[in-house]
Order: C-alpha cells, then sequence, then structure tokens
C-alpha cells in the first residue's frame, strides 16, 4: 500500500525532551502538490531550526519520517526544504526501501576476460537509502559522465581494473571488476620475460628475428619460409634435415634456471637425433626429438620422455630447467620430470642442427623461446591454450 506524498509547509515544534535521533512534531499548512511515492517535503519558514540533519525524524500525522536532505531555500536561512522518507518498522518505508542506511553491492560488476578492441558492459545492483549515486573509474580515476548504474567501454586493447563507488547521505561502497585483454601468443611470450624469442614466421630474407632482443638469426641451407603454422593465421619454417639451419649473431646464456620453449610437427619418417635447438661448443645444450620421442641432453646424461611426439602433428614442447632437475612439458602436460644436474650454457644458438654435423631437424618449427626463469604449470597450459592446433 502505498503511503501517498506530500507538500506541506509546516511548523516545526522541538521536543520536550532530547531524543535520539531527535525528533520534530509538525503543525500542517497544506500547500501544494504530490512529489515522488514514499517522499515528503517539508517547507520550514520564519527562524531556522537548528538541530535538523540527517539522523533527525519528523513526526507527521501519526506518522515518523526519516530526513534525507536539507537545503536552504534562502540565503539568510528563513526558509528551508527538508526532503525525508516515511518510516514503517524498523529502517523501511512501506515499501521495503531501506532508510537511514548506507549503500551496498547486491550484484556486479563482473570481471570478464576478452580479446583486443572488444566492447565491455558492466552492471551494478546496490541496495541502500535513496537516493543512490554512482561514479564508474578506470585504473582509480573517475570516468567523467559514467554516473549510472552500467558502463559500456569503448573497444579496450590494455587490461584495466574498472570500478563503481555507490554513494549516497549516508556512506559510500566500492567494487571493481578486472577486464583482462586475452594477448596474442606473441605478446603473451614478451609478456612473460622470454630473454630470446624467435617466432619463425619471417615472410622472406635470410634473417630470422628475435622478438626480445637484438640477436637475430642467420637462415641458410633447406629452409622453407611461410610454412603452415600451428593455426592457420601463424606461420612456421620448415627444415630439410640436411642443411637447413638457423645461427644466432652472438653468443647466449641459458642459465640455471630456466625454460626452453617451441612448437613442432614432424613425421613418422624422422628417424634419429633430431635437435631444435642446441647452445654449443661453449656448453652443451640439446633440445628436441629421438626416435619417437621428446629429448633433452643437459651435459651429463640423454633425458626422455615416454610420448610418441612423431605423428605429423602439431607439439607444444617446454624444457623447465631448475636447480639439479629437469621437466618436460608436451601439449599444455607434464611429460616427465626427472634429477638432473646441470649448469648454465654459454654460447652460439643453434636452431635446427648443433654442431656435430651429423644431426639436422626434419620437419616445421614454430616460436622458439628461451625465458630466465622456471615457467609455471599454469603458464606453460595457458602458452599451450593460446594456439592449440
Amino acid at each position: 500500500m502505498g503511503i501517498g506524498s506530500y507538500r506541506h509547509l509546516v511548523t516545526l515544534e522541538h521536543p520536550a525532551v532530547v531524543l535520539d535521533p531527535p525528533t520534530w512534531y509538525c503543525a500542517v499548512q497544506p500547500a501544494g502538490t504530490q512529489a515522488m511515492e514514499g517522499l515528503a517535503a517539508f517547507f520550514i519558514r520564519g527562524r531556522f531550526h537548528p538541530g535538523i540533519g540527517l539522523e533527525t525524524q519528523i513526526v507527521f500525522e501519526g506518522r515518523t519520517f526519516q530526513v534525507q536532505a536539507v537545503n536552504d531555500l534562502d540565503e539568510r536561512h528563513r526558509e528551508i526544504q527538508v526532503t525525508a522518507v516515511e518510516v514503517v518498522g524498523r529502517g523501511t518505508t512501506p515499501s521495503g526501501t531501506p532508510v537511514n542506511v548506507p549503500p551496498s553491492i547486491v550484484e556486479g560488476p563482473e570481471s570478464t576476460t576478452i580479446d583486443a578492441g572488444d566492447v565491455v558492459l558492466l552492471t551494478v545492483i546496490a541496495a541502500g537509502a535513496a537516493p543512490l549515486a554512482y561514479q564508474w573509474t578506470k585504473d582509480g580515476a573517475d570516468l567523467p559522465g559514467e554516473i549510472y548504474q552500467f558502463l559500456e567501454t569503448g573497444p579496450i586493447v590494455d587490461t584495466a581494473v574498472y570500478g563503481v563507488r555507490v554513494s549516497n547521505v549516508y556512506g559510500s561502497v566500492t567494487a571493481t571488476a578486472t577486464v583482462t585483454v586475452r594477448l596474442t601468443y606473441q605478446e603473451q611470450v614478451i609478456f612473460d620475460g622470454a630473454s630470446d624469442y624467435w617466432p619463425l614466421d619471417d615472410p622472406s630474407g635470410s634473417s630470422a628475428r628475435n622478438l626480445a632482443m637484438a640477436n637475430p638469426g642467420t637462415i641458410s641451407g633447406g629452409v622453407t619460409l611461410n610454412s603452415p603454422g600451428v593455426t592457420a593465421d601463424s606461420k612456421a619454417m620448415t627444415f630439410d634435415a640436411t642443411t637447413g639451419k638457423i645461427l644466432t649473431a652472438t653468443a647466449l646464456t641459458v642459465p640455471v634456471t630456466a625454460t626452453i620453449e617451441y612448437w613442432f610437427k614432424q613425421s613418422v619418417s624422422s628417424a634419429g637425433q633430431r635437435p631444435a635447438l642446441t647452445i654449443r661448443p661453449e656448453a652443451s645444450l640439446f633440445v628436441g626429438t629421438n626416435s619417437n620421442v621428446a629429448e633433452v641432453w643437459l651435459g651429463g646424461g640423454l633425458i626422455d620422455g615416454p610420448r610418441n611426439v612423431r605423428d605429423n602433428q602439431w607439439h607444444h614442447m617446454v624444457v623447465v630447467l631448475t636447480t639439479g632437475a629437469c621437466a618436460i612439458y608436451i601439449d599444455g602436460a607434464l611429460d616427465i620430470s626427472v634429477t638432473e644436474a646441470h649448469g648454465a650454457h654459454t654460447g652460439l644458438a643453434r636452431i635446427a642442427f648443433d654442431d656435430t654435423g651429423t644431426n639436422s631437424w626434419l620437419g616445421s618449427l614454430q616460436d622458439v623461446a628461451i625465458y630466465p626463469r622456471a615457467l609455471s604449470a599454469a603458464e606453460i597450459a595457458a602458452h599451450y591454450a593460446l594456439r592449440v592446433p
């Protein structure tokens, strides 16, 4: 049942005793039209009545109203307007609207992950004494004009934290949502700290660019550029197992704790030891395949994984080196983990061949990267998910 609306010119009488909250009693002179349902607008003329604030209650025709706002209508305070809302029971209006209650977030906004350039609609549902005010923010800064229950962004290109501040005369509350922009595979490799990264998608020429630093590789021999990559929007290089190779211009160091990552594709006919990446001759590191399995050589012994990876399909291989240990991941999952003592490896990076002259890669390679840290299992799985064949 609605309580009606009131717009009255009133005379206030202070209570005989001090009450908490203070309560004023009204003698009424009808003066006009209805306002919003549930609200009463009391116009007070004459001497300004001190003590009327947001904690004040007004008793009018046997009903109790909670003050929501007090506005001067005259610079000498000879007339003020008090907006109040009727209190029914304990702190609510007849329709259940909270009175004298600071805002709270009921629902939203929700975090989400998007592709670069997408538009996001964020919404919030809040409760508390009316009226509620909204202000949206981005990374802590107010967004001009964004003062509604929803925020529609423009195209987003960077991950950001969006927030909304909901306020009323009794307080404020803030809720945030992170809009994460999904990086491309190459962006993710750089973001995760690769010290060297050869995507092997160069369209032409004799240089394989290094996206992480100025240490490109020289392409020579039987190398086919622009080969089909892991996904339709990526490219790879195919090597002929005899003369095809890439050699970096300067030496680099793979530290004791490090990660080596790449995508590869080999057929079942690719017999023998096939190096995807070696660091020689200053130190000895071999990462590739042998027979049908993934293989790593750290100078002390061969580490062979159990899974058959020479099946003419694209696979994601990651070698994680930590002090005294080596782990091989295939397609985002652990293939084998062993105890293996090793040191740092310094030398020229050889992609698709080693310095013996007898071992070369047969098949396709893409996205060869070296990190000076150990990628976590979650990061490895995320890299695989970004470029699932």
